[in-house]
């Protein structure tokens, strides 16, 4: 009998592809999937258990939404109409050599100026620039990871899982603040209002100013969720600096 799956809140898995060569998309796809692949997949392991049994819960896998754009500035304008539209990618995968047009550094400095939150894997087997002229061109960030040519297949995963995690764990973290700041100006104004001679002529019992709904458990659920993303990308990380060493 197959357990019942633990579900997942709908979360934004839009992945943007950004390579010059066809067949490099082909192999992002093939490895990360879609939303129909991974439903597909999620119907056969349901199958295989019901077929051979066992009770294992089952986790459903990540339905990414993936677009390809060839070019750099191809990119820039599918970042822009996403974010118009209100459906922006979470992360992309970006090459660094794209002729004729922009290379992979001056891509990202473009699209980070339309969407700064947007997390980025550049994919390359070449060095074209020192990391002292990466972070000159594009500053110190945490969204910024480097995966060599030809990738391994489980690293991918693992970076898209990880990457767009991270981008939604980010965006729950500013909302929360952003309500706790609304409602911390809401009590403050209360609290700051003058107080009428009625009100002093005729004691009543003061009501108690609004207040958000948990605001220290909301924002520490978000914490351990951060932290938990955090682990995931040095896990990740750890895996691709061991690969990059054995393979030097």
């Amino acid at each position: 009998m197959i357990s019942r799956r633990r579900s997942r809140k709908e979360k934004n898995r839009r992945i943007l592809l950004v390579d010059d060569n066809r067949a490099i998309h082909a192999d992002y796809r093939k490895i990360i999937g879609s939303v129909g692949d991974s439903a597909a997949q999620n119907k056969f392991d349901e199958l295989e258990q019901d077929l051979f049994g066992g009770s294992s819960t089952l986790v459903d896998l990540p339905s990414y939404e993936v677009d390809s754009a060839y070019q750099g500035e191809q990119a820039l304008e599918m970042v822009q109409q996403a974010y118009r539209e209100m459906r922006p990618y979470a992360m992309a995968f970006v090459d660094m050599r794209m002729p004729p047009g922009w290379d992979g550094l001056e891509t990202i400095s473009r699209v980070w100026k339309v969407c700064p939150e947007l997390q980025i894997v550049v994919c390359t087997a070449h060095s074209d620039y020192s990391w002292r002229e990466l972070v000159t061109k594009l500053g110190l960030t945490d969204s910024l990871l480097f995966l060599k040519k030809p990738f391994d297949s489980v690293e991918v995963r693992q970076l898209a899982l990880a990457m767009t995690e991270k981008w939604n764990l980010a965006t729950a973290l500013e909302r929360t603040l952003s309500r706790l700041d609304s409602s911390l100006g809401s009590y403050k104004a209360t609290l700051g209002k003058p107080t009428t001679p009625a009100t002093l002529a005729t004691p009543t019992k003061p009501a108690k100013p609004a207040t958000p709904a948990k605001p220290d458990q909301d924002l520490s659920a978000v914490r351990e969720q951060l932290a938990d993303a955090q682990k995931t990308i040095g896990r990740v990380l750890s895996s691709v600096r061991k690969r990059n060493v054995s393979s030097s």
